[in-house]
């Protein structure tokens, strides 16, 4: 099973347990995924949904900081919750 895979069936598992913070952060995971399947015009390689996820998890990453000086600790929380569940899948 690919890691894309392996995702959205995760979603599905979280959308069904009703973590919706969780099903948010694995829904937009899937559709950079499929944004750059569209783009590259074939089926992502693990490697390349690997490349995605470390995007994704690097962008968090740079909204917690951001989000933290200015003093927003409700918006480092719903980052840092996307960044669990995107962390998840990296190896």
């Amino acid at each position: 099973m690919s890691i894309a895979d392996t995702i959205r069936a995760e979603m599905t598992v979280s959308w069904k347990a009703g973590n919706t913070q969780r099903r948010d952060a694995l829904r937009l995971v899937i559709a950079a995924m499929e944004n750059a399947r569209i783009d590259l015009g074939h089926a992502l390689t693990d490697q390349e949904a690997t490349h995605i996820l470390q995007k994704e998890a690097k962008q968090r990453r740079d909204s917690i900081t951001e989000f933290g000086a200015a003093g927003r600790h409700d918006l480092v929380a719903k980052e840092q919750g996307e960044l669990d569940a995107i962390t998840e899948f990296l190896p």
